[in-house]
């Protein structure tokens, strides 16, 4: 009886385990989750830098384009066109 009752210790505390090891993984995927997501807006925080950081170049680059007398008053941008 005695050694019934120090096995189901023994259960209880493996099953006790168990179940904070399966809190800690659902934990991590909801943290692994918020990482993606994370991920995600940084990737369109950089494609936004990137695009604003074209239109800052294209802009420098206009005084070499444009032949000097030549005024330009409207660009057009279309997607990748201007």
């Amino acid at each position: 009886d005695r050694q019934t009752q120090v096995q189901q210790q023994r259960l209880d505390f493996l099953n006790q385990h168990i179940r904070d090891l399966d809190n800690q993984i659902a934990a991590l995927k909801v943290t692994e989750q918020e990482h993606k997501a994370l991920l995600t807006r940084l990737s369109v925080v950089e494609s936004l830098q990137q695009k604003r950081n074209k239109t800052t170049e294209f802009m420098n680059l206009m005084p070499q384009l444009i032949p000097e007398g030549v005024y330009v008053d409207k660009i057009k941008m279309n997607g990748q066109e201007i």
